[in-house]
């Protein structure tokens, strides 16, 4: 287990970006609660570059805090998996992830009755005014993708599991760390918030497991470029007729 996670001092410098996260999770709350559905179809850009830039700032206070309180890059995950036999459990989660998220975007290519399923899916979720249309939107979502995969794994699994860590047991500090992850997807409402928390879990137990952050990096990397490409095969198909019961492509 990282050996940050026994540690006991809990100095200023990281207690400065553990404020910013919360307060960037109430005001992204209150952000969505004041938000309008007539501006969605102008803002999805906005939105994509402010939460780029908000999440690479607090990505940087954490980093900062941590190595400005003398620990290092590799204590924060940024190291190779350890021991070995975890690292290939780890690693080999990712393979099999990375498997179902290939699966993911084939499989409504070929099968009509497939898109409409997500599609229902997609509508339980409150994601219009996030989800991509134009070229310029899913290019951009691309960005975003890569960009939320490298830092909400250092903000969400690294840095605040090693923080509430130093007040409680390291499961606590997951399951704690987990809920605040899911809670930062409350604009998909409540069943985003289930379906993200789960989806952390998963990424947690990756990291945990092989001891380093890059394998659940990875791997959350693919999640959201997985879900920007369903968008774009949905907007394809977007005429797909109902389909019937047992009824393929």
């Amino acid at each position: 287990m990282n050996e940050l996670l026994l540690s006991t001092d809990l100095e200023w410098p990281l207690i400065v970006p553990a404020v910013m996260i919360l307060g960037y999770l109430m005001y992204a709350w209150w952000e969505n609660a004041t938000r309008t559905p007539e501006a969605d179809e102008a803002s999805r850009l906005p939105i994509y570059n402010s939460t780029m830039l908000w999440l690479w700032g607090l990505t940087a206070a954490c980093v900062a805090g941590w190595l400005i309180s003398g620990r290092t890059l590799a204590q924060l995950g940024l190291t190779a998996t350890e021991p070995a036999w975890r690292g290939w459990i780890a690693w080999g989660l990712v393979g099999v992830g990375s498997a179902y998220l290939a699966y993911s975007v084939i499989a409504p290519v070929l099968s009509a009755r497939l898109r409409q399923q997500i599609r229902s899916q997609y509508s339980a979720l409150d994601i219009e005014f996030m989800r991509p249309r134009t070229n310029a939107e899913h290019r951009r979502f691309k960005i975003l993708s890569m960009t939320a995969g490298i830092t909400e794994e250092i903000i969400f699994r690294a840095f605040l599991i090693a923080i509430f860590a130093l007040y409680m047991p390291v499961a606590a500090a997951a399951v704690l760390a987990v809920v605040l992850f899911g809670c930062g997807h409350f604009y998909q409402g409540f069943a985003g918030v289930v379906r993200t928390s789960m989806i952390g879990g998963l990424l947690t137990a990756v990291y945990l497991t092989g001891g380093s952050l890059w394998p659940a990096i990875i791997l959350h990397i693919l999640m959201d470029l997985a879900a920007g490409a369903q968008f774009q095969i949905l907007d394809a198909f977007e005429d797909d007729d109902v389909v019937a019961d047992g009824v393929g492509a």
